[in-house]
């Protein structure tokens, strides 16, 4: 008979987009307006850019931890 042993794997992905990214972001329920990267602005909208957000972004930074990966025994 084999013995199988289940596991149910889950994870967030808190902190995957940083605010200030240079891939964009959006805020947490829209809180604060962040212009569309190049590619989804409109003719003559506000884009992104990410050297306004730069603070934002060292400071999510410093929160987040370092990652973690699962390796099997």
């Amino acid at each position: 008979m084999i013995d199988l042993k289940p596991w149910l794997v889950t994870w967030s992905t808190y902190g995957a987009w940083l605010p200030g990214d240079p891939r964009g972001f959006q805020t947490r329920r829209g809180r604060q307006h962040v212009p569309p990267p190049v590619r989804y602005a409109a003719p003559g909208e506000d884009v992104y850019d990410a050297r306004r957000y730069r603070a934002l972004f060292e400071y999510a930074r410093s929160l987040s931890r370092g990652a973690i990966f699962l390796t099997g025994r």
